[in-house]
């Protein structure tokens, strides 16, 4: 059997995958630890400054996968523009990297993704709420 070569497609898949998993992870761990600090303004602050970061180093790691599986180059200042504007940069990559009607159905994946992430953040937040009898807020 084939050994999977960490330079094909699927290997790249696999990766951006992967990569996509942990952001949302990472999310709701962040928003599940956020429930404990509610009301604390500054560790809010903290929260959702580290929050913005992280996804914009998650999606940082996966426009470069993703320009390393299409044989492309990220320019610096570009590398630094995913991580500060994170998902509107991300927007403007894939249409610059896949072209306009590909760049759309791109996007319209991204939007799947965002909403299963609601999904499963909704649904973790809820479960620890009922275990824990937390009020989530509204």
């Amino acid at each position: 059997m084939e050994s999977l070569d960490s330079n094909s497609s699927s290997g790249y898949q696999k990766n951006k995958r992967n990569v996509i998993i942990g952001a949302v992870i990472f999310n709701i761990l962040i928003n599940v630890v956020s429930l404990r600090f509610e009301g604390n303004f500054s560790v809010e602050q903290t929260l959702t400054f580290i929050s913005v970061i992280g996804t914009g180093f998650c999606i940082l790691l996966w426009c470069n996968l993703d320009s390393d599986e299409r044989n492309e180059k990220l320019r610096a200042g570009f590398r630094f523009l995913l991580v500060l504007f994170g998902v509107f940069a991300l927007i403007v990559y894939l249409f610059k990297s896949r072209g306009f009607k590909r760049g759309l159905i791109a996007v319209g994946y991204l939007l799947l993704v965002f909403a299963g992430y609601v999904l499963a953040s909704a649904f973790v937040l809820t479960i620890i709420g009922l275990v824990f009898e937390v009020q989530i807020p509204k």
